[in-house]
């Protein structure tokens, strides 16, 4: 699809580097197409992100139509890594979440059952996991 294209073209385009970039960007990709491009229909609610702790910035930035060459203004960055980290959290599995312990660091997804699951997180489309790595960018 179209804005998957952009989407690429752009985060490419940031030239971030390392491994574990470039692979978590092969998966997102991966993801997208197994789930066959989701519709880009707003009402799609089964492949949008949750938004529970999201922060506000993202919301605006969704809100004024995701132009990726306008970021919004994050006045603190130690705000919205904190904001950020708790909105990450609520995506994740029950599984992931330190039952014992603070919720960050999260558990490795190596750490979980075998038969682990991400329903927060495996979402595709323009409203999917895209966002979380386009906020990534801002920092």
């Amino acid at each position: 699809p179209d804005w998957l294209k952009c989407a690429l073209k752009f985060i490419i385009a940031q030239k971030v580097e390392g491994q574990t970039w470039v692979e978590m960007i092969n998966m997102w990709v991966e993801l997208d197409r197994r789930l066959r491009h989701p519709s880009q229909d707003g009402a799609d609610v089964a492949h949008r992100l949750g938004n529970k702790d999201r922060p506000e910035q993202v919301s605006i930035w969704m809100r004024y139509g995701r132009q990726y060459d306008k970021p919004p203004e994050i006045p603190s960055l130690d705000e919205f890594s904190t904001s950020w980290r708790k909105w990450w959290t609520a995506l994740q599995p029950a599984w992931r979440k330190n039952s014992q312990g603070p919720d960050w660091p999260l558990l490795l997804y190596n750490q979980g059952p075998d038969d682990e699951s991400w329903p927060g997180v495996a979402k595709g489309g323009k409203n999917g996991f895209h966002i979380v790595i386009v906020t990534l960018l801002w920092w």
